[in-house]
């Protein structure tokens, strides 16, 4: 992920949070890292950091099951590379079960012993490879392929204590946080009470 796209994410996190919040926050047009954002209402000024919470273990480099569904997912893509190199066919494929390199060896020639190429749009198939792995396989107008398991997931339906930890790992950098909002942004309910002494003789 490219950090356009990663800010763009966040970006758009912070403004579902904003909505869903029901503040009247502005966000400020600044290309900043910390914090991620500053955002402004009438009165005030403040940091918003957005953060990424997954459940598993983590450690120093983060969420050991993202890593891992990270590297599921560059398997994943150096696949389709592999077919679309030999084909033009754009396909919609689902891995379901076990991913590892003995399930997927065959996967590219079973997708181009198929001849896609000359199948009707929406033509689909059901790949049943060895060792638990199905590959649903589906002729569209776009490319995308991916594991159903990472894009079903898990959810956690009581998150409080790894909602609590990223706080306190982020708070850490509080000092850090403050003084960057604070050197550029002085506070705004200062400069309003300016402007009302300034009113006031009127």
């Amino acid at each position: 992920m490219t950090r356009q796209t990663q800010k763009s994410r966040e970006r758009f996190f912070a403004e579902q949070a904003i909505r869903a919040l029901a503040k009247d926050w502005i966000i400020l047009p600044d290309e900043r890292e910390n914090p991620d954002f500053v955002v402004a209402d009438v009165e005030h000024r403040l940091g918003l950091e957005v953060v990424s919470v997954f459940t598993g273990d983590k450690g120093s480099t983060g969420s050991s099951m993202k890593k891992s569904e990270s590297v599921m997912h560059r398997s994943i893509n150096a696949l389709r590379d592999q077919y679309e190199a030999s084909a033009k066919a754009k396909l919609h494929v689902r891995f379901v079960g076990k991913i590892d390199p003995a399930t997927v060896a065959n996967v590219v020639s079973s997708l181009i012993a198929l001849d896609l190429d000359s199948k009707l749009m929406g033509f689909h198939t059901v790949l049943d490879e060895q060792r638990g792995l199905r590959v649903h396989v589906t002729k569209g107008f776009r490319s995308d392929w991916y594991n159903i398991n990472d894009r079903v997931g898990w959810v956690d339906r009581n998150p409080t204590d790894i909602i609590s930890q990223a706080i306190g790992d982020k708070s850490q950098n509080l000092p850090r946080y403050k003084a960057s909002v604070g050197e550029r942004y002085p506070a705004a309910a200062g400069r309003r009470r300016d402007t009302k002494q300034r009113q006031a003789p009127a």
